[in-house]
């Protein structure tokens, strides 16, 4: 029963989206799963360009409309989707936009001996995905002096 609550949930909520709405979750899905492929079959010099800043803006924040569509299209995809890949594909979909977006790292303790590390986009130097509280939660990685993008 609930999740027939929830299809219905869904249904309504893709009735109100606009058509230019429904292009913003076709190009999020193929983002999605371009960067998958990317990350899958490429050697990490290929795809270290999408964690390089895009500084095409000044804009301070990402679109939240963009962002929540985005945050739609992953959770609606076939598979879970990694941080790593979505961070790539959102960042791709930012800098198309003309924001200065960046992919950033991060990593904290879990509590144990073990390391957690996270990937997230920013813009202006704020998250990128209003589901984000990273700052709090994780150390981000500064690059080393000298150190080339």
């Amino acid at each position: 029963m609930r999740a027939l609550v929830s299809m219905r949930r869904k249904l309504a909520a893709a009735r109100r989206l606009s058509p230019a709405d429904w292009v913003i979750l076709a190009e999020a899905l193929w983002e999605i799963a371009r960067a998958e492929l990317l990350v899958a079959t490429r050697r990490y010099e290929v795809w270290r360009p999408a964690f390089e800043r895009a500084a095409v803006a000044d804009e301070t924040r990402a679109d939240p409309r963009l962002v929540g569509l985005f945050e739609t299209a992953a959770a609606n995809y076939v598979r879970p989707v990694g941080c790593l890949q979505r961070s790539i594909a959102l960042r791709s979909m930012l800098v198309r936009r003309g924001y200065a977006a960046q992919v950033r790292f991060g990593v904290r303790r879990d509590g144990t001996a073990a390391v957690d590390a996270h990937a997230w986009v920013e813009v202006g130097g704020h998250p990128a995905e209003a589901r984000s509280v990273l700052r709090s939660q994780y150390a981000p990685l500064e690059r080393a002096a000298g150190e080339a993008p």
